[in-house]
């Protein structure tokens, strides 16, 4: 099934002010091309729950670079897509400070 990450632009734009966090999600979007999930428990059993969790509403929390960084995704399944839209990139602490559920920067 194929991965339409919405607004790719916004982990471009993150990954220009923090290097160190290139190397975590170039890794992330390296996976997303030749995926076949039919439901959210094929995405966490393919990262697995040390990397990706489900934290409801559609959302998944992914942990980046070795835990430095998070990223919350919200995602649809269509017909023949999956529709991934990017809800917030932050550090590990900036997480700390938000509700998961419920956050909606980009």
């Amino acid at each position: 099934m194929k991965i339409n990450l919405v607004k790719k632009l916004t982990i471009d734009e993150y990954c220009r002010k923090h290097a160190d966090a290139i190397p975590g999600f170039e890794e992330f979007l390296g996976h997303l091309k030749n995926v076949n999930w039919r439901k959210s428990k094929d995405i966490v059993d393919y990262f697995g729950p040390n990397k990706v969790r489900t934290i409801g509403n559609n959302r998944l929390r992914f942990e980046m670079g070795g835990n430095n960084y998070r990223m919350i995704i919200k995602y649809v399944f269509g017909k023949k897509t999956i529709f991934f839209f990017i809800m917030f990139i932050g550090t590990r602490e900036e997480y700390n400070q938000i509700d998961a559920l419920n956050v909606d920067l980009y």
